[in-house]
């Protein structure tokens, strides 16, 4: 995996801007990368872990080794008093290219909101014209604010 980039922020509201700039990315990423078209909106459904690991299961299939995306997610890590319903936001969002080179294939993301670590994860996979569904597991990224003595 790469070594992640880093903002350094100085603001206490850098939690919020955090989420803002996040939002930006989830709701109009064509703004940021000019390929995109943009993307339909998510519906957001709060869950605990059992529950997330379901609905990735669901969404990406039982093929996939999902110890590997709950490490990364560190979903194994229990927060308990986040452990209800609140811990994870999750939705999935399709992307629109404005020149789609792939025919019948959808491009979508998982979108998982984790509102302990104020982290955002996006997990990509496609879905072929029969229903297959691909994922892109070298192109799962996060953003994440992290805390530093007199930073954020």
């Amino acid at each position: 995996m790469s070594k992640p980039s880093e903002i350094n922020m100085t603001d206490k509201r850098s939690a919020e801007s955090m989420w803002s700039a996040a939002d930006v990315w989830i709701k109009k990423p064509h703004v940021v990368n000019k390929r995109l078209c943009g993307v339909t909106e998510p519906e957001y459904r709060d869950m605990d872990t059992a529950e997330l690991n379901q609905v990735l299961s669901s969404l990406l299939g039982t093929n996939i080794e999902m110890t590997d995306i709950s490490v990364f997610l560190h979903a194994d890590v229990v927060v308990e008093e986040h452990e209800t319903a609140g811990r994870w936001c999750v939705g999935v969002r399709t992307i629109i290219p404005k020149v789609n080179k792939t025919g019948d294939c959808r491009y979508k993301e998982v979108v998982i909101k984790d509102m302990v670590r104020n982290a955002v994860t996006f997990i990509p996979f496609e879905v072929n014209g029969v229903g297959q569904v691909t994922l892109k597991s070298s192109n799962i990224y996060q953003i994440q604010l992290q805390l530093k003595p007199d930073e954020w």
